[in-house]
C-alpha cells in the first residue's frame, strides 16, 4: 500500500467514455444478452444448415433479435457523444488516492470519498471503474493510462484490493 496519496489526473476522451458504457451494460444485462445472443446463433445456424424457403429476414423473432442488439450498442454510442460534450469532463478530474479514501476535484465540486462508498471495482485492459452502487451510475472512470506510471497503477490496484476485499478486479 502507497504511503503517500497516489495523485491522477484524468481528461476522459469519447471512445474511453464508450468502453465504460459498454463495460457497465455489460454487466447489468449480461445474462439478457448472452441468451439473445444464443438465440440468434442458432436460428441462424438452423438456417444455413437447413436452408427453406423463408429467410431469417422474415422471421419476427430474429428481426426483434437484431434490433435489440442494434440498440444496446448505439446506446453507449448516443452517450457517450453527449458525456464527451458536458463542459465538466472536457475540463477533467484530478483523483488522489489514500488509505483513508479517494479525495476527487473538478472545476466545479471537490470530494472526500471514503473507501466504503465503492461497492465493487471493474478492471478492464484499459479502465478502471470505481462503482458506487450495482447499477454503474454512480462509477468513477479511470483510465490506465492516466496514471503516471505502472508502478501507480499497481499500487492503486493494491489499494483497491486491499479495501474491497469481496470485489473480483476482472480483466475483460
Amino acid at each position: 500500500m502507497p504511503d503517500e496519496p497516489i495523485t491522477v489526473f484524468v481528461k476522459l476522451d469519447y471512445w474511453e467514455i464508450y468502453r465504460a458504457n459498454v463495460a457497465l451494460l455489460f454487466r447489468m444485462f449480461r445474462i439478457s444478452l448472452a441468451v439473445l445472443a444464443l438465440v440468434l446463433v442458432v436460428r441462424v445456424a438452423i438456417f444455413v444448415t437447413a436452408p427453406s424457403q423463408e429467410t431469417p429476414l422474415n422471421d419476427g423473432i430474429f428481426l426483434f433479435g437484431c434490433l435489440l442488439l442494434v440498440a444496446f450498442g448505439s446506446g453507449p454510442l448516443l452517450t457517450s457523444r453527449r458525456a464527451v460534450n458536458d463542459d465538466r469532463v472536457r475540463k477533467g478530474m484530478t483523483y488522489r488516492f489514500s488509505n483513508a479514501g479517494v479525495h476527487i476535484e473538478s472545476a466545479v465540486a471537490r470530494a472526500d470519498v471514503q473507501w466504503e462508498a465503492f461497492r465493487c471495482a471493474i478492471t478492464t485492459r484499459s479502465l478502471m471503474l470505481l462503482l458506487t452502487n450495482k447499477t454503474g451510475s454512480g462509477a468513477q472512470v479511470l483510465p490506465t493510462r492516466c496514471f503516471a506510471s505502472e508502478s501507480d497503477l499497481a499500487a492503486v490496484r493494491q489499494l483497491v484490493d486491499s479495501k474491497l476485499p469481496k470485489v473480483k478486479l476482472r480483466l475483460y
